[in-house]
């Protein structure tokens, strides 16, 4: 399977996609079964939203490269890429479809001028994060390992969310 398109723009809701180049390749994928691996390559020129914290992460050329494997059960990414300006940042994760419990595992490196002005003066130049976040056939939504890193900043700990009630261990130096 080879899909290509080139878009001059997307938009979505608040979100605006210009020059999008976008590829999926997979070699072995079976359309009957709706199965196989595939690799999606999206890059945008620029990326525009109205969300205020993700704006300043998805500056200038935004580009995210997927690899994994679908099936009638699951989706999996083994290894993903995202960059901006701002950001880089390695994903992998699994979906299941029945249920939509997931696991997803992150390491970004960010800009510190990307987060929110009121954390900024603790932060150094950049800031480093990583986590490993589920969420269970329950609906409990889960981050795990959670690591931060921004010159002399360092935290690590656990969060949880259920319904309204979040709870959080988070240990840092500063």
């Amino acid at each position: 399977v080879d899909i290509g398109a080139s878009l001059v723009s997307v938009v979505a809701g608040g979100t605006r996609v210009d020059d999008l180049a976008a590829e999926i390749h997979s070699d072995g994928f079976d359309i009957q079964d709706r199965s196989g691996p595939v690799t999606i390559k999206l890059i945008a020129g620029g990326l525009n939203t109205d969300v205020a914290t993700l704006a300043p992460l998805v500056t200038g050329r935004v580009s995210a490269d997927l690899a994994g494997s679908v099936s009638k059960d699951e989706i999996v990414v083994d290894q993903g890429t995202l960059r901006s300006d701002a950001l880089n940042a390695s994903v992998t994760s699994k979906v299941t479809l029945a249920d939509l419990s997931m696991t997803l595992k992150m390491n970004a490196d960010a800009v510190s001028t990307a987060l929110p002005p009121q954390i900024r003066p603790v932060l150094g130049e950049r800031v480093t994060f990583s986590a490993t976040a589920t969420r269970d056939p329950q609906g409990l939504f889960a981050a795990n390992a959670l690591q931060l890193t921004s010159g002399s900043l360092s935290a690590s700990g656990t969060a949880s969310a259920t319904g309204t009630d979040i709870q959080a261990d988070i240990r840092g130096t500063l």
